[in-house]
């Protein structure tokens, strides 16, 4: 049955149905369904349905009600992928500062999500330094991470015309 509401979940997500996806939540919680098995696909509705402050409210009271252990590596990974592609790089990087005190390791998928409304904003500046915290975590920059930055660099220098 857990998996059945974790299904719908991800139903609702594709479809960016968020009145069904909150219903079914409702749902899924009053039948006992732990809230760490929940959380995830929630996130992915409402990363569907552009709404980062739901994502995060949803996170906040998730750690509240059943600790930040209810929060793992996915979950935060689609949290802070959640507020890159809505362009809240701010929110993204205090997410991603507060994760080592929830036991998580920021990962090079979090640093490239963080970094994708700097690129986007042409903030060269901000990327070279999110890359330098990322090497001293001791992440290499990959692909998608080198794509980041060439980004920033090309809105920056249009900017700067």
């Amino acid at each position: 049955w857990r998996e059945a509401y974790v299904q719908v979940l991800k139903a609702c997500a594709g479809a960016a149905q968020q009145e069904e996806a909150e219903e079914a939540l409702l749902e899924a919680q009053q039948a006992g369904v732990p809230a760490k098995d929940l959380v995830n696909p929630m996130l992915m509705v409402y990363r569907k349905c552009q709404l980062p402050d739901l994502a995060e409210a949803l996170v906040e009271r998730t750690i509240v009600e059943h600790g930040p252990g209810a929060v793992d590596a996915q979950t935060a990974t689609t949290l802070i992928h959640t507020l890159g592609v809505n362009h809240r790089g701010a929110s993204a990087a205090a997410w991603l500062a507060r994760l080592p005190a929830m036991s998580i390791a920021p990962t090079l998928e979090m640093f490239t999500a963080v970094a994708t409304p700097s690129a986007y904003a042409g903030d060269a500046g901000r990327v070279a330094e999110l890359r330098g915290e990322l090497e001293e975590l001791g992440l290499q920059p990959d692909e998608a991470w080198a794509a980041q930055a060439v980004v920033a660099e090309t809105r920056c220098k249009k900017a700067s015309r």
